[in-house]
Parts: structure tokens; sequence; C-alpha cells
């Protein structure tokens, strides 16, 4: 879906920028040189604002694959945490070695 909003975007940021040259009345004779580098300037600052336009909607699509990744991966985090915090008190050297301490939990399985 991003890809063919994207193609739509920019086959229609073309459109505009070309429909925008078509309605310039250039003529050489009145054109002085400040007004031609004014010009310029500002046909330069709306291709960079096209072309930024077009790399955010072009990485639209992986952002967000990106950002569900993630998102699954800390899921993935949490539950692992969860695991390990309630597997603090199994642990199988308890059973080989008998030094308790007064902090250490009263262990009544075998």
């Amino acid at each position: 879906m991003w890809r063919i909003a994207a193609i739509a975007v920019i086959g229609v940021g073309i459109v505009a920028q070309v429909a925008a040259f078509r309605f310039l009345n250039i003529r050489a004779e009145t054109l002085t040189a400040p007004e031609l580098v004014q010009g310029l300037e500002a046909a330069v600052n709306l291709l960079i604002l096209f072309g930024g336009a077009i790399w955010f909607i072009l990485t639209l699509e992986e952002r967000e694959k990106r950002q569900r990744a993630l998102d699954s991966l800390h899921r993935l985090r949490q539950l692992a945490h969860v695991i390990d915090m309630h597997q603090l008190t199994k642990d199988p050297t308890i059973v080989l070695d008998q030094h308790k301490t007064s902090a250490s939990p009263e262990r009544t399985m075998t």
C-alpha cells in the first residue's frame, strides 16, 4: 500500500513541477540578473523540498516494519525477563551445595 502511495505522490509531484515550470514567463530581455538568481534559488529550494518528501515517503514502509520488529523484540525481552525472574529460586547448585545463609529462602521441594 505504501509503495502505491509513494508512486502516486511522486507522479503528482513531478506533474506539479513540470506545470509550475510551464507557467513561468521567462523572457531574456526583461529578466535581470538578480531576478534570475532569485528564481533559480526558489526552483532549487522547491526541488530540495520535493526530494525530501520523496525520501520520507519511500522510507515510510521500512520504518513501519522496523518499528513492528522492535516492538516484537521488546515483548520477547519482557517475556524472557519474567521467566528469568521466576527461575532465580530454582538454581540446581543449591541442591549440591548446602551452604545456607540467613537470607536464603526455605526450599521445601526435593
